[in-house]
């Protein structure tokens, strides 16, 4: 799947969400055409939090951040290969960022013990969780 396709299944949840992130995701894709250079992620382009969903699963997105690349698996994308907890397995989740890793596992039924070392960062995976 397209990078542009999996920014696309992120479904922004209330008006203010959908309005900051279609933004980013237009102003991202212009910039990623006309000024190569300087594109690192859409999520560089969203200017206040904002709200999405992914399967089913409720994330905020911080302004300006990779936020919304992990949601959208273009950042560690090679890690959803592999990452397949089930229920009644244990997943240590270090460094676990925004919690991405550990929603899913906790989705799927598995017991997570989730640690992040980033004040700010801990705050949103607290709130994610």
């Amino acid at each position: 799947m397209s990078a542009n396709r999996q920014y696309l299944s992120l479904k922004p949840v209330g008006i203010q969400s959908k309005i900051h992130v279609y933004r980013a995701f237009a102003v991202g894709v212009l910039a990623r055409i006309f000024r190569r250079k300087h594109f690192v992620t859409i999520g560089q382009y969203l200017k206040r939090d904002a709200l999405v969903k992914y399967e089913g699963l409720l994330f905020k997105a911080r302004a300006r951040s990779d936020d919304l690349g992990f949601y959208a698996h273009t950042v560690k994308s090679y890690t959803f290969n592999w990452f397949r907890p089930s229920a009644g397995e244990t997943v240590v989740d270090c460094g676990s960022s925004v919690g991405l890793f550990t929603m899913i596992a906790l989705k799927n039924g598995a017991q997570v013990y989730a640690f992040e070392a980033n004040p700010k960062t801990f705050k949103v995976l607290q709130e994610n969780v």
